[in-house]
């Protein structure tokens, strides 16, 4: 089903606003957005609800005490990258998105009771979720 519309608009106008603290793979900070730039997509939509749907992947793992990290963002990334599909920008837009997902996402999802089976689904779902490439 995935996140409600108004929720995408939100998280994704967060990021786009931050992008100029993104670090880009040599460390340097995404250069600050022209008003063209700003005023485009950056990255197809498909991909900016798949990588919300992965952060609240990532928040519900935190919340069962795995490693959202190992197990879910660092692989997404890695996915995200090996597409050849995206520029530095963009991929650093997307690890800034799910970071600002994250975080909103954490302080939403409230107790889960985590249960074994609960969260081997969370780790398969993790392993085999492809990179949305429109």
């Amino acid at each position: 089903m995935g996140p409600p519309p108004q929720l995408v608009d939100e998280l994704t106008s967060r990021a786009r606003d931050n992008l100029a603290q993104a670090r880009l793979s040599d460390g340097s900070n995404v250069p600050a957005e022209t008003p063209e730039q700003r005023a485009a997509a950056i990255v197809p939509r498909s991909l900016e609800v798949q990588t919300i749907d992965r952060a609240l992947l990532s928040a519900a793992l935190e919340a069962c005490e795995l490693d959202s990290s190992t197990l879910s963002y660092l692989p997404y990334m890695q996915r995200v990258r090996a597409s050849g599909r995206y520029s530095e920008r963009q991929i650093a837009y997307i690890g800034l998105l799910h970071g600002i997902s994250f975080g909103y996402l954490s302080t939403q999802i409230g107790d889960l009771v985590c249960s074994q089976e609960m969260m081997a689904d969370m780790q398969r779902a993790a392993a085999s979720d492809p990179v949305e490439t429109p």
